[in-house]
């Protein structure tokens, strides 16, 4: 995840490319607390610089920003769009990402079409204020065992 406050005003564009050049192959593009037409600016940025290599944009939260940058999907927690209304406006074509912390957030996300899950946290982890229910890796197990969907996880390694 390309996370803008995490950056701490370093050229995030850049270090995008860094990752991108170093072996990373999608990019989620997360800014919460930005304007949205500074986070467009960078979104376009983004998009662009992706396209030129291949490979797909992700935005977090946001699927205007996600239209109108060309991005290949969205990822959504859940607070945010309810997933049909995002397959609505999207349309089948674009990837939805879903967040999901229980059994029960994952199966509905998987019933109501996601196209991958955001499974987490596993454990503690500093990326998140508003951390919900540590799952353990039993957790993330039953989620993995119970529901037929790719999923990346957050929070993955413990803190040390």
């Amino acid at each position: 995840m390309a996370d803008a406050e995490a950056a701490q005003g370093r050229d995030l564009p850049n270090l995008i490319e860094k990752a991108v050049d170093s072996g990373v192959t999608l990019v989620q593009l997360r800014a919460k607390g930005m304007p949205t037409r500074k986070f467009l600016q960078l979104a376009l940025q983004t998009a662009e610089l992706l396209k030129a290599k291949g490979f797909p944009l992700i935005i977090n939260d946001r699927i205007d920003i996600a239209l109108a940058c060309g991005a290949e999907g969205i990822h959504l927690g859940q607070d945010d769009l309810p997933l049909p209304y995002a397959r609505k406006i999207l349309g089948k074509k674009k990837c939805i990402g879903i967040s999901v912390n229980t059994l029960k957030e994952a199966e509905e996300a998987e019933k109501g079409g996601a196209d991958y899950l955001g499974v987490g946290p596993v454990y503690d982890t500093p990326s998140k204020r508003d951390l919900k229910a540590i799952l353990g890796p039993s957790g993330l197990k039953v989620i993995r065992e119970k529901v037929n969907l790719s999923w990346l996880s957050g929070g993955l390694m413990p803190r040390t």
